[in-house]
C-alpha cells in the first residue's frame, strides 16, 4: 500500500483500543481524512500533543484497507489558544462539527481549509465576548462556499432586482423576498429575520476576520445579544438549507 503527505486539520479525536486514537481531519484538498494515530494516548507519546484538538500538522500517512495510518505529524499550528478554557473550546466545536459533517472523503472543496485555518487563527485571538462572531462568520462563509448563499439583492422567489428597503429577509426562502412576493407567500412570522440582524449578515459575510477584533470591541448587553442573534440565524440556516441540527450549538447555550 502507497504513503502520501498532507497537511491536515485535527477535527475530532475517538479512543481506539486502549493506546490508539482515530482522528477526523480535514486535508488541505478540502476533503475528510480518517485515519489511526497508533499509541497516541501512550503517556509521552509525541503524536498526542501534535495531534491536539483543532492543531494543524504535515502528516505522512500510510493508506490501509479501512483506514490510513498516520507514520509521522510534522506540527504547523498548535492553535492551543483556542483550547485554553471552556468558551473558546465549545465556540470551536461549532467550527469543528460543522466542518466533520460537510467534508467527505474524497471530495475536494480547496476553500475549506485556508478558511478554517484563518477562522482558527481569529478564535484563538478573539476576546470572549468576541467569540460569537468568530464563529458566526466562519459559518457563513462556509455556507456560501457550499452553495447556499444567502441573496440580498435580488428576490429568492421572483427574481426582481431589490430597490430600497421593501421586503423582508427570510431564511426559508434563502434571502431576500420582495413585498409582491411577501404579500402572496407563505412565509412564517419566526422566519423573518429582523433587518437589523440581516444587515450584519451581510456585513460579515464581507468582513475579514482581521477585522472583526476592530469591529466588535468592548463588552455589552446588546453586543452579546446581537452575536446570540447571529448564531441563530446560522444554526436555523444550517438546519433548513443543509440539514444540520448542530449538538455543539445546542451546547453553546448551556454555557
Amino acid at each position: 500500500m502507497p504513503s502520501y503527505r498532507t497537511n491536515a486539520i485535527v477535527l475530532k479525536k475517538t479512543k481506539l483500543g486502549e493506546t490508539d486514537l482515530i482522528l477526523t481531519m480535514l486535508a488541505e484538498d478540502g476533503s475528510q481524512i480518517r485515519a489511526v494515530a497508533k499509541g497516541a494516548r501512550k503517556p509521552g507519546s509525541t503524536f498526542s500533543a501534535r495531534l491536539e484538538q483543532f492543531s494543524a500538522a504535515t502528516l505522512m500517512l500510510h493508506k490501509g484497507k479501512n483506514l490510513d495510518t498516520i507514520t509521522d505529524v510534522r506540527p504547523l499550528a498548535a492553535n492551543e489558544l483556542c483550547r485554553r478554557d471552556l468558551e473558546h473550546l465549545s465556540y470551536g466545536a461549532v467550527m469543528g462539527e460543522f466542518i466533520e459533517k460537510t467534508s467527505f472523503e474524497g471530495q475536494e472543496n480547496p476553500i475549506l481549509f485556508p478558511l478554517t485555518i484563518a477562522a482558527l487563527d481569529a478564535l484563538g485571538e478573539a476576546e470572549e465576548h468576541q467569540l460569537p462572531f468568530v464563529v458566526a462568520a466562519f459559518l457563513l462563509k462556509a455556507i456560501a462556499y457550499l452553495g447556499f448563499k444567502p441573496s440580498f439583492d435580488e428576490c429568492t422567489l421572483c427574481g426582481e432586482t431589490r430597490i430600497g428597503e421593501d421586503g423582508v429577509f427570510a431564511i426559508s426562502a434563502g434571502g431576500w423576498v420582495c413585498q409582491t412576493c411577501v404579500a402572496f407567500g407563505e412565509l412564517e412570522p419566526a422566519d423573518i429575520v429582523d433587518p437589523t440582524m440581516a444587515a450584519w449578515v451581510k456585513a460579515l459575510l464581507g468582513m475579514r476576520f482581521v477585522e472583526l477584533g476592530e469591529t466588535f470591541t468592548g463588552s455589552s448587553p446588546e453586543l452579546a445579544a446581537l452575536g446570540e442573534g447571529l448564531l441563530e440565524v446560522c444554526d436555523r440556516w444550517t438546519d433548513v438549507h443543509l440539514g444540520l441540527r448542530l449538538k455543539s450549538m445546542r451546547f453553546l447555550a448551556r454555557i
